[in-house]
C-alpha cells in the first residue's frame, strides 16, 4: 500500500537556474535574502519577514530555502518533504520578489546551513546574499555546524520574535539588526490548531489554506 509520503516523492521537479533566477534585467551585485526552514507550512510571518526585507531594507529578492531536513528537527516528526516543497512552490507561483530555492535537496542530510551557503555562492556569483534569521534561532546560533565560517561568507539580519531579545549583534560587522514588523505567528501553532480542526485561514494565503484543507494535510 502506498503511503502518503510515498505518493508526493518523485513529484519534485528540479528547478533549474535559468527559470528560477533571471540574471537578464538586473546589475551585479543582486541582494538576495535567505530565508531558510521547512515551512511546515509557510505562513503570512514569513511572507511579512520577506517584504519588510525587500520594501524596507533594498534586497532585490528573498529565496525561501526550504529545508528536506532541518539538523534541528532530527527527532520531530515533519511533513514530506516533497510535499513542503511543492507548497511553497506553487504559491509563490508568479511572485517577482520571492521565490523558492530548493538546493538542499541536493546536498547531503541533515541540511546544514553552512554547506547551503557555499553552494549558492558558487552557484550564483553575482549575488550578495544576507541570511535571515529570527530572534529565536539567534540565541541558538553559536551552537550551530560552523556559526562562525557562516558569519564570514554572509551576511545576517536578525529579525524579532516574541519573548526573544536581540543581543550581541555587536560582535561581528557582518550582524545587523532587521526591524521588521512582530508577527506572533508560528508553523507548530498552526498544525496544532488545525489537527484540532480550528480555521487558520488569516495566517497564511487563502489558495494554501484551501490546499491544505481540501487535502487533509495536518488533520
Amino acid at each position: 500500500m502506498q503511503t502518503k509520503a510515498q505518493s508526493y516523492k518523485g513529484q519534485h521537479q528540479k528547478i533549474k537556474k535559468d527559470q528560477l533566477f533571471d540574471l537578464k534585467h538586473m546589475t551585479p551585485p543582486i541582494k538576495t535574502g535567505l530565508l531558510c526552514g521547512t515551512f511546515d507550512p509557510l505562513h503570512n510571518g514569513h511572507l511579512s519577514i520577506d517584504n519588510y526585507a525587500c520594501e524596507g531594507r533594498g534586497l532585490d529578492e528573498v529565496w525561501l530555502v526550504v529545508s528536506p531536513q532541518s539538523p534541528g528537527k532530527m527527532n520531530r516528526s515533519i511533513t514530506n518533504e516533497y510535499l513542503r516543497l511543492e507548497m511553497v512552490q506553487q504559491f509563490l507561483e508568479g511572485n517577482s520578489r520571492i521565490k523558492c530555492c530548493d538546493i538542499e535537496f541536493d546536498l547531503p542530510r541533515p541540511s546544514f546551513l553552512i554547506n547551503s551557503v557555499l553552494a549558492l555562492k558558487e552557484a550564483f556569483p553575482t549575488r550578495e546574499f544576507v541570511l535571515l534569521l529570527g530572534s529565536d534561532q539567534w540565541i541558538h546560533f553559536h551552537k550551530w555546524y560552523k556559526s562562525n565560517e557562516i558569519l564570514n561568507e554572509v551576511l545576517v539580519w536578525i529579525y524579532p520574535r516574541t519573548g526573544y531579545e536581540i543581543n550581541g549583534l555587536k560582535k561581528h560587522e557582518n550582524v545587523k539588526q532587521l526591524n521588521a514588523p512582530l508577527m506572533d505567528i508560528s508553523s507548530t501553532s498552526i498544525r496544532i490548531a488545525l489537527a484540532k480542526g480550528e480555521n487558520v485561514r488569516e495566517c497564511m494565503p487563502s489558495a494554501e489554506y484551501e490546499y491544505i484543507i481540501n487535502n487533509k494535510i495536518y488533520s
